[in-house]
């Protein structure tokens, strides 16, 4: 069973690309969403590998 995320698809490509753009950093990104850092940095490594379908 798994579990359901705390944020949306859209909300995580919005804070992916805010990332990307450089205005916010992975440690930022993390705390405004209250997830783990390494959460965000799987994010980012899912949406550089198989774009914001992924």
């Amino acid at each position: 069973m798994s579990r359901k995320s705390k944020i949306d698809a859209v909300n995580k490509i919005k804070i992916v690309e805010q990332y990307l753009n450089g205005e916010l950093s992975q440690k930022g990104a993390a705390k405004i969403c209250g997830v783990n850092k390494r959460s965000v940095q799987d994010w980012i490594r899912i949406y550089k590998t198989e774009g914001p379908e992924g």
